[in-house]
């Protein structure tokens, strides 16, 4: 029985190829091997194999690819938005505000797992400090993202149900 459980503990899918029947009173387990089940197995394993692979190289592709389009596409939109013409307006200064922060979102959060994945390298793991900080960035920058964006949201909401009103209201002073 023990040799059985470290057998089917070493393959885990083997169990499935099993079949159980009583024979004189006692249970047997009898194995159900032929080679389109071995196969089967076997060909699994290379197919994940190859998928932890194709992983690999994604992290070694994606995440550059992410910070350098996702930091100049932000970074052109501040320009933009800070032009003389649009800084008067106060969606461009929400819109102002959440490039710069969807920026921090993409650095703090994509470059950990970045690190962990490429690098074998966890900044929450080198001291207590780091961790708490770079949790709280995480937090942070992502909640003040969804938050730039209801505020948006209200102003335009204000804007369109209230349009005298808002002339007072939505001012880039109270933005």
């Amino acid at each position: 029985r023990k040799l059985w459980n470290s057998f089917v503990s070493m393959f885990p899918n083997f169990y499935n190829m099993t079949q159980t029947k009583r024979s004189n009173g006692k249970q047997v387990q009898m194995v159900l091997l032929d080679k389109n089940s071995l196969d089967n197995y076997f060909s699994e394993t290379v197919t994940a194999m190859y998928y932890k692979g194709v992983v690999r190289r994604m992290w070694k592709v994606c995440p550059p690819v992410l910070f350098i389009m996702g930091t100049i596409g932000n970074l052109l939109s501040a320009l933009v938005m800070t032009r003389k013409r649009l800084r008067k307006s106060t969606t461009s200064m929400f819109l102002v505000a959440l490039a710069i922060t969807d920026t921090l979102v993409l650095w703090t959060g994509l470059l950990r797992h970045w690190l962990k994945n490429e690098f074998n390298t966890e900044l929450r793991e080198k001291s207590n400090l780091s961790c708490k900080i770079h949790y709280f960035c995480v937090r942070y920058f992502t909640d003040f993202s969804c938050y730039l964006i209801v505020a948006m949201t209200m102003e335009r909401f204000v804007s369109i149900f209230f349009p005298h009103k808002s002339k007072f209201w939505c001012t880039t002073r109270n933005t």
